[in-house]
């Protein structure tokens, strides 16, 4: 097989996904994106190369003549305008347990601080050995500024940007 539907594959990704949520985060995992044929892993977004229509030749058209555009195999859904959020992307081998697997969290800022962790007084809770019963807290200043601080966690907090 040479090709496949674009809107099939969406298809495809929307009924892999685990969706959870709460009133704090949004959590959405996909188990082994790849393609069950040969199993190679998707990406999560593929780049396209437009080349208008013109009169010139192909010989003529130049690089200045191409557009490129990304457009996005996996869909996130994204809260309301107004409403500050971040998404953490899951990095952790542990965690995705699966080859070709994904899982992100969108936190909504519905208060100024929220709390992160595995133990059960966390506003966001992640099933996972690395991360400590209270591990980190987001706060979201008045500002607009979001700021990151490591709540005592055993591991750390690494923060990428």
């Amino acid at each position: 097989m040479k090709f496949i539907h674009l809107g099939c594959l969406r298809e495809w990704f929307e009924n892999k996904k685990l969706y959870k949520e709460t009133d704090y985060y949004v959590s959405i995992a996909w188990e082994n994106l790849a393609c069950e044929l040969c199993q190679t892993a998707y990406p999560d977004m593929l780049k396209v190369v437009d080349q208008p229509k013109s009169d010139k030749s192909n010989s003529e058209k130049s690089e200045k003549d191409l557009t490129v555009r990304t457009i996005d195999i996996i869909s996130i859904p994204l809260p309301d305008p107004g409403i500050p959020y971040v998404i953490l992307n899951c990095l952790n081998v542990n965690t995705l347990r699966k080859e070709n697997s994904k899982i992100i969290y969108i936190i909504y800022f519905v208060q100024n601080k929220i709390s992160m962790g595995r133990g059960h007084e966390a506003n966001v809770r992640i099933a996972d050995i690395s991360i400590s019963r209270k591990h980190a807290v987001f706060s979201m200043e008045k500002t607009g500024e979001l700021w990151v601080r490591d709540d005592g966690s055993k591991f750390g907090t690494m923060v990428l940007q």
